[in-house]
């Protein structure tokens, strides 16, 4: 995370740390004392709200009187002040999935005039997440905004929406094509998030595995991982991805062939290889993937011919990993091949 802080643009990191908001506000606690308290004398308060919406993070005892603060917030979200209005944005969407009721109003909101009202509208949706799914036609619309922060937000919430976003998937994949590199990235996450409904978009997310852009390429990887099963297509690309110039591609290669569940044995010489890639992340999770493969032959072996040749490549992985002195994963492959053996009737002296 503070690698992607560091290095992303102004845009991006308005909506990690919008993100982080999300997860975080839930957590935050107080006395029923204090939450009643708040709840009566001020949650109807203008001014009161407006100091909660610019310190929403230090405010701990909004979340106890949700009921009461989100008519205040939504009635904000039509301020004459932009700020109030994006501020407003925010604080609803970082109540999460208790704040459907104010859906309608952020889905208005997302015609705002002002941008960062309309980015802040379409991130609070995403961190609401599948309870937002009403949303899905006008985030579609949002994603052709002229302001790139409002696309990219509009991105990253079809993506948290998750599977409920599938119609929004031609409309992401045209996003692959965005002149700006964090919304190409956006898209390669909502396609990822949309799954294996996303299937239509792997011909173009093994185009992107080429983008200029690294934080794209690999945006790109991790989506075809988790479209897993239906994206084995793009094996051959994710092989040549290992030989990617950037370490972060190349580590989410070696965990995207973990999200297959076949197709994947093509792999095994370029991971052996993988093996003694400078980055460690890259080594060690190389071994795992070459673990997952070994199961995945084993689990689909059912006549002898298929064990034996599951054995062989069990054996080439194993001596491999002995080579490199990755013990751990080499006792993992052993208890497989030692299976395997057992079916085939070979005895160990």
């Amino acid at each position: 995370m503070r690698y992607v802080l560091r290095h992303a643009s102004r845009s991006l990191k308005w909506l990690l740390v919008g993100f982080v908001l999300g997860i975080s506000l839930p957590l935050l606690s107080a006395t029923g004392v204090q939450a009643q308290e708040w709840c009566a004398d001020r949650a109807k308060v203008r001014e009161d709200l407006e100091r909660a919406i610019e310190n929403f993070w230090e405010l701990e005892i909004i979340d106890q009187c949700k009921q009461l603060a989100v008519p205040g917030l939504i009635a904000l979200l039509k301020d004459e002040d932009a700020t109030i209005r994006m501020r407003a944005a925010w604080a609803l969407g970082a109540m999460g999935e208790e704040t459907t009721d104010a859906v309608s109003a952020l889905i208005a909101a997302l015609k705002d005039e002002n941008a960062d009202v309309r980015s802040s509208a379409a991130s609070a949706l995403g961190m609401i997440g599948s309870e937002a799914r009403e949303a899905v036609p006008a985030l579609i619309v949002a994603i052709k905004d002229e302001n790139s922060a409002v696309r990219l937000s509009a991105t990253f919430s079809l993506g948290h929406i998750g599977v409920e976003a599938k119609a929004a998937v031609p409309d992401l994949i045209a996003t692959l094509k965005d002149e700006n590199s964090d919304v190409r990235t956006g898209a390669t996450f909502g396609l990822g998030h949309i799954g294996v409904e996303a299937k239509a978009a792997v011909p173009d997310l093994i185009a992107t595995l080429k983008d200029e852009n690294s934080n794209v390429r690999r945006g790109a990887v991790e989506a075809l991982g988790l479209i897993g099963a239906e994206a084995t297509e793009a094996v051959p690309a994710l092989i040549a991805a290992l030989k990617d110039e950037d370490t972060y591609v190349r580590q989410s290669v070696v965990d995207a062939f973990r999200g297959f569940d076949s197709g994947v044995e093509e792999a095994v010489p370029a991971l052996i290889v993988a093996l003694k890639d400078e980055d460690e992340y890259v080594r060690f999770h190389a071994t795992l993937a070459l673990d997952h493969i070994v199961r995945l032959l084993y689990a689909a072996a059912e006549t002898p011919e298929q064990l034996g040749t599951t054995g062989e490549v069990a054996r080439t992985i194993k001596q491999a990993l002995e080579a490199n002195d990755y013990w751990f994963t080499t006792d993992l492959v052993d208890r497989v091949l030692f299976e395997i053996e057992e079916r085939l009737g070979i005895h160990r002296r």
